[in-house]
């Protein structure tokens, strides 16, 4: 007996309750999707597992994660490139025949960002929910989320390595299950990472030595314009 009452009558009323709250549950989720029949999960791809991109897992295969996996590195990728890019393409395949690295942004150890997130650079997961889509690369800073509810563009967008992303699922095929993701991301900057020992100075970067001297990249590297320093 507890204060009058037996402990069965608690476990009794105890069990209504639980059974009254679970029901009320399922109604309200029953709602939910009548509400919202696009957010039913079962409409979603099974993205479960690890995905590695085709430049790391095929054989023969040369260059580095790029524009089309399917094409050589470099201009073989024929990507539909502006004249402003052409030029930067131009810039970088002769900065790296000269034993350089480019804009290539994994020689100074920081993050890749956007659009190098979306390449699959790396072993990558993706976690699908209705309302925000996640991609998980194997590198720093690389977590991507793109939201799937519906959202507008906020006014200000504060820029960030990933950007921000939203994202619109689509039934190309017209089977009744999402089969296509289309996403625009906007507002994504350059890296920025502490304790690195890679210093960019104009278009080159230099090596910060343990003593904290600055130390060349690569043979023949020009020194840096230090007519604006004491």
């Amino acid at each position: 007996m507890l204060n009058g009452r037996s402990i069965g009558d608690i476990t009794l009323k105890s069990a209504a309750l639980v059974t009254a709250l679970a029901t009320a549950i399922a109604v309200a989720a029953a709602a939910e999707q009548a509400k919202y029949p696009d957010k039913h999960p079962d409409l979603y791809p099974d993205l479960r597992g690890q995905w590695t991109g085709v430049l790391r897992s095929v054989p023969g295969l040369p260059g580095q994660p790029s524009f089309d996996a399917s094409k050589p590195w470099g201009k073989g990728q024929q990507a539909p490139l502006t004249t402003e890019y052409e030029a930067i393409l131009e810039a970088n395949l002769k900065a790296q025949a000269e034993g350089g690295v480019g804009d290539w942004r994994g020689a100074d150890c920081l993050g890749f960002g956007m659009p190098m997130i979306a390449y699959g650079f790396q072993a990558q997961e993706f976690i699908v929910t209705p309302e925000t889509t996640y991609v998980l690369v194997n590198w720093v800073e690389h977590t991507r989320r793109i939201f799937t509810d519906g959202r507008d563009w906020p006014e200000e967008i504060e820029p960030t390595l990933t950007g921000y992303s939203i994202g619109r699922w689509i039934d190309a095929d017209g089977d009744g299950r999402y089969d296509v993701l289309e996403v625009e991301t906007r507002g994504f900057k350059g890296p920025c990472a502490e304790n690195n020992a890679y210093v960019t100075i104009g278009k080159e970067t230099y090596f910060l030595s343990a003593d904290g001297l600055l130390m060349p990249m690569r043979k023949g590297q020009p020194a840096p314009d230090l007519r604006y320093f004491r």
